[in-house]
């Protein structure tokens, strides 16, 4: 069964439609450290949310289901986001959200999991660049 990676937007549509953090029984689903990280940062002043998305966090944890970039892709996103930057300067603004799309992907893509988003326009130019398993879903 290949694994699916969520990007943040699409955590942040499910919690809009009243997701509980059940994913943890879905076998499928790997979190991205990535995504944790920007997932948390609206959580920090919410306790009763933060609470929530603390226990998914450590049941998806306890599961082995936390995908972190390595050195590679760290490595090859810089290469990613310099060629991007070089063809598309006027994208230096979103450089750091760039950054992080590319490190869901390449991380995703050594796991060989499908790529889960709303973010059609970034991630069709990250596509550009590295061949990786995607999924678009409208929110």
């Amino acid at each position: 069964m290949q694994p699916i990676v969520w990007d943040t937007s699409i955590y942040i549509s499910k919690m809009r439609s009243g997701l509980i953090w059940d994913l943890a029984d879905n076998d499928r689903v790997t979190l991205s450290s990535v995504v944790a990280a920007e997932l948390i940062t609206g959580f920090v002043n919410k306790p009763k949310g933060l609470l929530s998305f603390d226990l998914f966090v450590k049941s998806m944890t306890e599961r082995n289901r936390i995908i972190t970039p390595s050195h590679n892709d760290w490595y090859l996103t810089g290469i990613i986001i310099g060629k991007i930057l070089a063809t598309r300067p006027d994208l230096k603004n979103k450089r750091s959200l760039l950054f992080n799309d590319c490190l869901i992907c390449t991380s995703g893509k050594k796991i060989n999991a499908k790529v889960v988003t709303s973010n059609i326009k970034d991630f069709e130019l990250i596509r550009q660049y590295i061949n990786f398993n995607v999924s678009y879903q409208t929110c």
